[in-house]
């Protein structure tokens, strides 16, 4: 798991990507939970990393990220912990760890891939046994279907390559 400085860094040096996202962090909402669901679904991504308590400098030139901390560190990891055990039809268990950056609390959440297999028998993708499917969220807490587009083209790749 990266640290926070170095996830502060890579945002820096190469704003959000495919495994590293900022966020505020205020609350735990919507858009957390999505993030947090992409992450365990996109197989062969390993997961990825949220840095809370970072904010983006709208009005730099490069993207530009700055520490502006979180005042209830606890609240938001309980938030964290319980919204990833209960919004989704399988809990997910990232890892939280609260952190010290430029003398401000952040929090880092890694998100580990629920996992994936190939079935030898049909060639077709399907979710590891161990770890059934978080394809989608309870309706009650959020958007029921919420499989990235990338997702998708990643297991047609997979399908169409096997055959």
């Amino acid at each position: 798991m990266k640290t926070a400085a170095e996830l502060f860094s890579e945002l820096n040096d190469l704003d959000e990507h495919l495994t590293v996202e900022a966020k505020t962090a205020a609350d735990v909402g919507k858009s957390m939970l999505e993030t947090v669901c992409a992450y365990a679904n996109e197989p062969g991504l390993g997961g990825g990393d949220i840095l809370l308590g970072v904010a983006r400098v709208d009005d730099s030139l490069w993207p530009t990220y700055q520490v502006v901390g979180i005042d209830n560190p606890d609240q938001i990891q309980a938030d964290v912990a319980t919204q990833c055990a209960t919004a989704f039809n399988v809990p997910i268990r990232p890892q939280v760890v609260t952190e010290k950056l430029h003398g401000k609390t952040v929090i880092v959440v890694h998100v580990h891939e629920a996992g994936c297999m190939k079935s030898l028998s049909t060639s077709r993708i399907s979710r590891c046994p161990a770890v059934p499917s978080v394809v989608s969220a309870r309706p009650t807490n959020i958007a029921p279907t919420m499989i990235s587009s990338s997702f998708i083209r990643t297991a047609r790749a997979r399908l169409t390559t096997s055959r």
